[in-house]
């Protein structure tokens, strides 16, 4: 035992430092790309006609760290998620699927938020904001 810390000690503070990079660093990052998208391909895909928005959906994503502490969940609860994801047909059926304007096929058609989300996970950004945070708890990380 080097410098007073077995291996098991070693391992356990690197991966209680992972844990917390991720809940504090990276969760928090997660979130603000669900919203990023569920703004930019859900709200900003069409202008509604006839009602104001309530923007529920941009507050139905929760973020979580799994899997044994290393992975980085999405879950959506809006009704309407699926829907919205793969569109009229794929995901579920709108009840009023037509407006008067003839732009129904705006709403209709897919508005993935949930896969770029997903997509943007897959992105080098978390890997350097895990880094940064390990380096920042002590952890040197090359």
């Amino acid at each position: 035992m080097a410098g007073g810390m077995s291996l098991d000690d070693i391992i356990n503070k690197i991966k209680e430092a992972a844990i917390e990079t991720l809940n504090e660093d990276v969760v928090a990052e997660v979130g603000a790309d669900f919203m990023e998208h569920a703004e930019a391909d859900v709200y900003g895909a069409y202008e509604p006609f006839v009602y104001d928005r309530s923007y529920r959906l941009m507050q139905t994503g929760t973020y979580a760290v799994s899997g044994g502490g290393l992975q980085v969940s999405i879950t959506v609860t809006h009704p309407q998620g699926q829907l919205i994801e793969y569109g009229h047909g794929n995901g579920g059926y709108y009840q009023y699927p037509f407006n008067r304007d003839d732009t129904a096929w705006q709403f209709l058609r897919p508005r993935p938020f949930y896969r770029h989300t997903v997509e943007a996970l897959r992105g080098g950004r978390y890997k350097t904001l895990l880094a940064n945070g390990l380096r920042s708890r002590g952890i040197p990380v090359h």
